[in-house]
């Protein structure tokens, strides 16, 4: 019983192993580079050594698909290889390979696995870094809107502070100026009627002096014209009592001489 139990377990190795060896025939690996254009037997070729992509495993059919040639290296290295002598192993043989088949398509499963959750974990960083990366810069965005925002207002506020003392400034100088004007056009003024009254002092003097100067010519003239008057007053005066003592002395002379002639006569 044990030993048809090994044999049914050899034989399923065996089956296995061929499904292994067949599917194994079938892949290849590709590296996911830009430039990449061969497609290799093993993981562990060479030519895949300057891939600083992912490395991938597809089907033959696949990789010729999209373009890929078999890699020289690795199948002219398996064409080159000579065919080795198929021997018949015994049992424990069997149950030796298929054991040690079993390990490795184990050990092989659990290496994509392990590249997956490798490549996961990559994949999951480069997310959370670039969501962190896409946070800063949103942050950044939004701090530098903050700051430019700020920027603006300040300056808006240091125009509106500027144009305020600017107009307040210019409302002070035209103050100052209308005052000016106002002050001068008052001192104007003030000598203005100031001369004007000092004209008008001048005018009334003058014109005194003018009314006194009159007067008194007025009065010289009176007098003299009185005294012209009483001169002539005295020469009529002296002419009339001139012509009486002539008439006087006439008469006397005549009675005089008509006594003397009176007298002869007797």
């Amino acid at each position: 019983m044990k030993k048809l139990f090994l044999a049914f377990i050899a034989m399923g190795a065996m089956l296995f192993s061929m499904e292994a060896s067949a599917q194994s025939s079938n892949t290849v690996y590709v590296c996911t580079g830009k430039y990449s254009v061969k497609y290799h037997k093993t993981n562990t070729c060479s030519g895949l050594s300057a891939c600083t992509s992912d490395i991938v495993s597809t089907t033959v059919a696949a990789a010729k698909k999209n373009g890929k040639e078999e890699c020289l290296k690795c199948y002219a290295n398996a064409k080159a290889a000579p065919a080795k002598e198929v021997k018949k192993k015994t049992t424990k043989e069997v149950k030796e390979t298929a054991e040690k088949k079993t390990t490795k398509k184990v050990a092989t499963k659990k290496e994509p696995a392990e590249k997956k959750v490798a490549e996961k974990k990559t994949a999951t960083k480069k997310a959370a870094e670039k969501k962190t990366t896409t946070k800063k810069a949103a942050k950044d965005a939004d701090e530098k809107k903050v700051a430019e925002k700020k920027t603006t207002t300040k300056k808006a506020a240091e125009k509106k502070t500027t144009t305020k003392k600017a107009a307040a400034k210019d409302a002070d100088e035209k103050k100052v100026a209308e005052k000016k004007t106002v002050t001068k056009k008052a001192a104007e003024k003030k000598t203005t009627t100031k001369k004007a009254a000092k004209d008008a002092d001048e005018k009334k003097v003058a014109e005194k002096k003018t009314t006194t100067k009159k007067a008194a010519e007025k009065k010289t003239t009176t007098k003299k014209a009185a005294e012209k008057k009483t001169t002539t007053k005295k020469a009529a005066e002296k002419k009339t009592t001139t012509k009486k003592a002539a008439t006087k002395k006439a008469d006397e002379k005549k009675t005089t001489t008509k006594k003397t002639t009176t007298k002869k006569a007797a």
